[in-house]
């Protein structure tokens, strides 16, 4: 049994990568491309303006705090790249549509999608309040996959673009403390790679990264217990830095990356079961499914 199953992971990892090797692209120039950051007030937000206006990309930063984006906003004049802030509560449905026609009004195209938003629950399932929970669902799964299908015309017009949604290593194997979390973060997973099968051959890429624990200034812990949980399984040595995330979106976007987890070996580790034949899923879908993203589908959407 533990021969066919070391047998069977080795054949899906040698189909795995000799797809990837045979559809290898260059990598992509970001300079000038627009490129909106959700969350750009987190570290993680900050860090990955950071590093694609440093790549030359022109960044449109979105968060709720006006104050906070002007903040980044004047960091980022060092770059010397377009920088716009937009204040807006993606969790909204006219928030979200005011902010794409702003953008489309400014630059005229949208070319990267960073769905940065995210609110961190940490305690017991029973603990937490039904409030609390509807908004971290809201903003960790809702609100990317409504800005990203708002978007989503303009892309296939474009006939290119890539979406990059940050999820969480937690997301793939939950743990105690983390159950709400995990389960809104694997939603983004799911969602993740049901629509990069959904937009192959459209020119649109779709990437999921799954980040460690990583460095935050602000974690919404709502006691010392909670505390205590989080830190049992996040402890300060295991911790990234949100840098180390930027550069994995960088590189994503680049290189077409699907799935990118950061942080130390025991998060990466964490993720494998059941994401191991995810690139053999990929190509069963490309070979014998079909995408419904075709432009006359999507177009339906422009008036939402």
């Amino acid at each position: 049994m533990k021969h066919g199953l070391v047998l069977a992971s080795a054949l899906v990892s040698g189909i795995a990568l000799s797809w990837k090797l045979a559809t290898k692209q260059e990598p992509v120039e970001l300079k000038g491309k627009v490129a909106i950051i959700t969350g750009a007030t987190s570290a993680i937000g900050e860090a990955v303006a950071h590093a694609l206006a440093a790549e030359g990309a022109t960044i449109v930063l979105v968060a709720r705090d006006e104050t906070e984006l002007s903040k980044v906003e004047t960091f980022l004049a060092q770059y010397e790249v377009p920088v716009f802030s937009i204040p807006a509560d993606v969790t909204r449905d006219g928030e979200v549509d005011i902010l794409v026609s702003t953008v489309m009004e400014h630059f005229g195209q949208i070319d990267v999608l960073v769905n940065n938003s995210g609110v961190f629950l940490a305690g017991a399932l029973q603990d937490i309040e039904p409030r609390q929970l509807r908004n971290m669902v809201a903003v960790n799964l809702y609100a990317p996959m409504r800005l990203t299908q708002r978007i989503l015309p303009t892309m296939l017009r474009q006939k290119s673009g890539h979406i990059v949604n940050v999820a969480s290593a937690t997301s793939a194997t939950a743990a105690p403390g983390e159950t709400a979390y995990a389960a809104s973060k694997a939603g983004l997973i799911a969602f993740s790679d049901g629509l990069r099968r959904e937009l192959d051959g459209t020119g649109i890429h779709v990437s999921i990264i799954l980040p460690g624990s990583t460095q935050q200034p602000a974690l919404e812990l709502p006691n010392d217990t909670d505390q205590a949980i989080h830190d049992l399984f996040s402890p300060p040595i295991l911790m990234a830095e949100p840098w180390e995330v930027a550069v994995s979106i960088i590189n994503a976007i680049r290189l077409n990356r699907r799935e990118v987890v950061t942080g130390e070996t025991p998060f990466k580790l964490g993720t494998l079961p059941g994401r191991v034949a995810v690139p053999l899923v990929d190509m069963y879908f490309r070979l014998f499914g079909s995408s419904t993203a075709t432009p006359d589908v999507m177009a339906n959407m422009d008036s939402q």
